[in-house]
């Protein structure tokens, strides 16, 4: 897969400036290519997710899965021993972009959860969370050497992603996901399970 940089600049008429590069990001990926554009990733910034991200965070899980985590999930996630990180919107710094929930456990991880906010999606922002949580590796206490993860076979952006980053399919997990279907019966979908050695 070809790697493409794409520039363009985040002064001026900025909102043109990037609806530009969304475009050139959406016509690269068409074409199996793997965009970079870092003046649209570095507009967002990385932190922890808190309490009062919770609204949010449960309004993108309810719109990006089938299977959504419910609030208490969440709320376990952040008293637990875990890596939560969430994208901020620069130009609007309460506005939730998109989050990462990751495990670390002796020297493995577990990337249990990502996601972005559907009309924010190629825009770098997942490859900016996955950037991020790659420096835990190295952070004191939080060491680890393989980063696992599994995702539903059908989610061939998330494959691209996680491909583009090195990770390489371990297995297939039979009917792994299940959820209610609109006419109520139980409907599942089998799970890639992915990992990378980190160093």
């Amino acid at each position: 897969m070809i790697k493409v940089i794409i520039e363009s600049p985040y002064t001026g008429d900025v909102e043109r400036n990037l609806e530009y590069a969304r475009r050139c990001m959406r016509d690269s990926i068409k074409r199996g290519e793997a965009p970079f554009a870092s003046h649209l990733l570095y507009t967002h910034s990385p932190s922890n997710l808190t309490d009062g991200d919770l609204d949010q965070v449960l309004e993108i899980e309810n719109q990006n899965f089938p299977d959504p985590w419910g609030e208490n999930v969440f709320k376990f996630v952040l008293n637990g021993k875990f890596k939560n990180t969430i994208a901020y919107d620069e130009s609007a710094p309460n506005k939730v972009l998109g989050y990462s929930i990751l495990s670390i456990d002796y020297n493995e991880s577990h990337l249990l959860k990502m996601s972005v906010i559907k009309q924010n999606q190629l825009q770098s922002i997942g490859t900016g969370l996955m950037d991020y949580l790659f420096t835990l590796s190295d952070v004191e206490d939080r060491e680890f050497t393989k980063m696992w993860l599994e995702l539903r076979k059908s989610n061939e952006a998330a494959m691209k992603l996680y491909s583009n980053f090195g990770f390489k399919v371990h297995c297939e997990r039979k009917d792994y996901y299940e959820h209610d279907g609109k006419d109520g019966d139980k409907v599942y979908e089998d799970a890639i399970m992915m990992v990378k050695n980190v160093s």
